[in-house]
């Protein structure tokens, strides 16, 4: 703790000093709840900023951010409680509302950008957070399109600076008129404006057909009226042409211009009309110079004007696409700017945290419009994985991969590939030795391949091959990658789960009337801790969705020990026939392998218990000779009962022996023996002993 902030005491503080702000027309428990999340998210953002040795903020940069998140979790607690909006859909908001003022007013402070900023950077985060919350609630219909409406018009902070505010005085006549006719001349010059873009796009786009017109309108003419008094009338309008054309340039940029924000536009526009009036002038010279015509304006004069013109026509013309690149060059420097901003670098960080990519072989199996399965498995394992071991995925995005293979698909966490595999549309998967004790030859247009899962031998064969075969487990593409995903998804579980996962989880047990049991809890064990718990849990498949149950257990075991290891292993043992019973047969029969008395000894003083965790310090030679021969034993055991046996030992070293057999056989199974229950029968069909 950071000895010049005392976190605690400062929650402490601001849960105090709220109690006077809360609107009165609020009944009681609405007033505790607003105290309850003002102290814990305060609370738990001052032992972030004050745990982050990395963080180089002095103490009062800390206490700020925390009052930030108090400040914005009030105001937007009134708002949603005046809202109507259901306790649990509540707490949700508010904690992503304070996560992103944790880490929009750390990233500023860490790069010392004025309060001014901060505060108003923080401002459009929460408001934007809090809005994107408000609609995702109505596009899931948990709350109606009047109740967004109402719920986004609420604002507390408003409200509360409105009383502060002084009675303004009556404005004087002259004040009113003069502001009057202030946003009267504004909203003039602004039509003038949008006139002049729409009038110069307008032109812009059809230059070329009025330079096409006028050369058909001149040709036509000729033959129409004497040459004579066409070219007399085109002099005149030529002249006046190119002198109003300057005039409305000179003007133009001048006064309504002067900020040249139209600079391009009016010059293509002038540009344009100079062309035209020296396009018709020099005709209308040399015209007048071979049929011996005699015009008011001599041709001499008449030539020079057109070649002005044009010499400017040119110029301007030049000077609008010089203008044009070194806009494109500023473009180009800005966005190197912006590549190399720190400060836009923040954009670009974070990734999916579950993702599968697919390459263009397997585009079928996911696209919905074209049939395929895909997604709504993707959907169904998340909703099957909460309802059995409560282990809420996040969402997992499917996409196309160009660089892999057309049947090849990756699972990624994080960032980083975790596995990977190949599947064929169309096909079946069969396991190699199914197929062969039951069919034997092989089909000729089978591919032969290795299960993804476990990378045992397989057969991907066609519905055709598969028709007159009956008693086979065929396998779906689709239902291939989601059984792969599954596994990933199971073991790395500890990549998966996050400490704002495990707040979810207890906010839940909160609802549950166990304020008490969460609140000495809390302060015995992190949550941290609690996460790490649940990821034991997950890891060997035991259900974490009685989370009300385990809270109530953890505050009883955590009263002795806060060692995460230890209290997974007792949570264990209080859900040891849920273990017994996922493990055995129908008739309540558990197979097991034991292990001999001489390497349980050697286990056993070989375990080294921490505050943290429970580890096996083996000796090298004696770990490959132990793993040798479970894996034997193993084998053996699964010829004869035709199914994988579970692995039976104390209890002090279950644990360590699991991580320790789960690098070498990932489906292992490892209960010990206070997690045995009355009404299940043990059938030992191996030892594991040395020489064997």
């Amino acid at each position: 703790m950071d000895k010049n902030f005392d976190y605690k005491e400062f929650a402490n503080s601001m849960k105090v000093q709220c109690v006077e702000l809360i609107p009165a027309e609020f009944c009681t428990q609405d007033k505790n709840y607003i105290t309850k999340k003002i102290y814990d998210f305060t609370l738990l953002a001052g032992e972030a900023l004050c745990n982050d040795d990395d963080l180089n903020l002095d103490a009062q940069s800390k206490m700020m951010i925390a009052q930030m998140i108090a400040e914005w979790t009030f105001h937007k607690s009134c708002d949603l409680i005046r809202a109507n909006i259901p306790v649990k859909h509540r707490n949700d908001i508010l904690q992503k509302i304070a996560f992103a003022v944790f880490e929009v007013a750390k990233t500023a402070y860490i790069q010392k950008h004025p309060l001014n900023e901060i505060l108003a950077a923080v401002e459009y985060h929460v408001n934007k957070v809090y809005k994107e919350c408000i609609e995702n609630l109505t596009e899931k219909n948990i709350i109606s399109k009047d109740d967004e409406k109402n719920a986004l018009s609420l604002s507390n902070i408003d409200e509360m600076a409105a009383k502060k505010l002084p009675v303004q005085k009556p404005k004087s006549i002259k004040t009113i008129c003069s502001n009057y006719f202030c946003r009267v001349q504004t909203k003039i010059k602004d039509a003038a404006q949008n006139f002049k873009e729409l009038a110069v796009d307008s032109f812009s786009n059809i230059f070329t057909w009025i330079i096409i017109a006028f050369a058909i309108a001149l040709s036509l003419l000729f033959y129409l009226k004497p040459a004579q008094n066409i070219l007399e009338e085109i002099t005149k309008f030529g002249l006046i042409g190119a002198i109003a054309a300057a005039a409305f340039l000179i003007i133009f940029n001048i006064f309504v211009d002067s900020e040249r924000k139209f600079y391009k536009k009016t010059n293509i526009l002038i540009g344009g009309l100079c062309a035209i009036a020296a396009f018709a002038l020099l005709c209308t010279a040399i015209y007048g110079i071979f049929a011996g015509c005699h015009f008011p304006v001599p041709c001499w004069l008449t030539i020079t004007i057109s070649v002005f013109l044009g010499i400017n026509s040119f110029k301007i013309l030049i000077d609008v696409d010089i203008q044009t690149q070194l806009e494109q060059l500023e473009k180009v420097r800005q966005t190197m700017q912006n590549m190399s901003d720190p400060n836009a670098m923040y954009e670009r960080l974070g990734v999916d945290i579950l993702e599968i990519q697919i390459g263009a072989g397997l585009l079928p199996v996911a696209d919905p419009d074209a049939g395929g399965q895909l997604p709504a498995k993707n959907a169904a394992l998340r909703q099957r994985l909460t309802d059995e071991l409560g282990y809420i995925l996040p969402s997992i995005r499917i996409r196309d991969f160009a660089q892999l293979d057309d049947n090849e698909y990756s699972i990624i966490i994080r960032g980083s590939e975790a596995a990977s595999g190949f599947v064929y549309p169309d096909r079946y998967m069969v396991l190699a030795q199914e197929w062969d004790k039951k069919c034997g030859t092989i089909p000729e247009a089978a591919t032969i391949s290795a299960a993804p899962e476990d990378i045992s031998p397989c057969y991907w064969l066609s519905g055709q091959d598969l028709k007159n075969v009956k008693n086979i487990t065929a396998t779906k593409p689709e239902d291939v990658i989601i059984n792969h995903l599954e596994k990933i998804a199971i073991e790395n579980v500890d990549s998966i789960l996050t400490t704002a996962d495990v707040l979810k989880y207890l906010e839940l047990a909160e609802l549950s009337d166990q304020n008490t049991v969460m609140n000495s809890l809390q302060e015995r064990l992190p949550v941290e801790d609690i996460r790490k718990i649940f990821v034991n849990l997950i890891r060997e498949e035991v259900s974490i969705k009685d989370v009300f149950y385990i809270v109530d257990r953890l505050n009883d075991f955590s009263r002795f020990t806060t060692s995460p290891d230890v209290l997974s292993e007792q949570l264990r043992s209080a859900f040891a026939r849920s273990i017994c019973r996922k493990n055995c047969d129908k008739d309540k029969v558990l197979y097991a392998v034991t292990i001999c008395e001489k390497f349980e000894k050697t286990l056993a003083q070989s375990t080294e218990q921490t505050q943290q965790s429970v580890t096996l310090n083996l000796q090298p030679d004696f770990k490959i000779q132990f793993i040798e021969t479970t894996c034997y034993t193993m084998l053996a055991a699964h010829q004869i009962i035709n199914k994988q046996p579970v692995i039976l030992c104390p209890s002090k070293i279950r644990l360590p022996l699991f991580r320790l057999l789960k690098e070498y056989i990932p489906t292992v199974v490892v209960i010990s023996y206070d997690e045995i229950v009355s009404g299940i029968k043990t059938e030992t069909v191996g030892e594991i002993k040395k020489n064997i």
